[in-house]
């Protein structure tokens, strides 16, 4: 986001969100710039299913909108629910998009 305070980023690290299926994750960040002091430094992956399995695929490439809350992302897992679209809504955490 311009502002800093969210960014998103594709990796194939193990070290981060307790990820263990050795493919490229995409991970979203709260990196509580410019925000309340009570806020906490946080790190989403989002390429999980939505019962919280990992990905059975490579996740990258993620975009995300200009105010931080949608994320999009390529992905080639089959078990990903939301195909690649979270968002955030107010000051919550990150999760899936609801389509209407």
């Amino acid at each position: 986001a311009p502002d800093g305070r969210h960014l998103v980023f594709d990796s194939v690290a193990s070290v981060l969100a307790d990820d263990h299926n050795a493919s490229t994750d995409v991970f979203w960040v709260d990196a509580c710039l410019v925000a309340p002091p009570t806020c906490t430094m946080q790190i989403t992956r989002l390429s999980v299913a939505g019962n919280g399995a990992e990905a059975n695929g490579a996740s990258r490439a993620p975009a995300m909108s200009d105010d931080g809350r949608f994320v999009a992302f390529e992905s080639e897992a089959s078990n990903l629910e939301t195909i690649g679209e979270w968002c955030q809504s107010g000051n919550s955490e990150m999760g899936p998009c609801k389509c209407s």
